[in-house]
C-alpha cells in the first residue's frame, strides 16, 4: 500500500543550496528498529537545516536508494536491496 504525505515512508528529495549546490536527501524507512522514515513536512524541515534553498519531494517508498561510487550507501526497504526503476537522477564528475 502506498503512503501518503502525512505517512511515515522512507523519501528521497533533492534541493539547491544558497551556494547554487544540488543536496540529495533520502531517508530510510519502513524497517522496525532501523527506520520508520519521515512525513513530507518533517522532510522538509530537515531540507531547511541543510541550508536547502529551493527543493522537491521525489518518488520515495522503496524507490528511496542512494549509490555512491557503485555502492548503495543507505538500506532500501525493498527487501534490503535494490529495485528495478526506470528512471534516477546520475551526477558524474567531470575529470580535468
Amino acid at each position: 500500500m502506498g503512503g501518503t504525505l502525512e505517512s511515515y515512508d522512507p523519501r528521497t528529495a533533492v534541493g539547491i543550496n544558497a551556494s547554487g549546490n544540488p543536496v540529495f536527501v533520502l531517508v530510510d524507512g519502513r524497517q522496525p528498529g532501523y527506520s520508520i522514515g519521515v512525513t513530507a513536512k518533517e522532510l522538509s524541515d530537515i531540507m531547511i537545516e541543510l541550508g536547502i534553498t529551493e527543493g522537491a519531494v521525489l518518488d520515495g517508498g522503496a524507490n528511496s536508494e542512494m549509490i555512491i561510487n557503485g555502492e548503495i550507501v543507505n538500506r532500501p526497504s525493498f527487501k534490503g536491496q535494490e529495485r528495478p526503476m526506470a528512471t534516477a537522477f546520475v551526477i558524474v564528475k567531470k575529470k580535468g
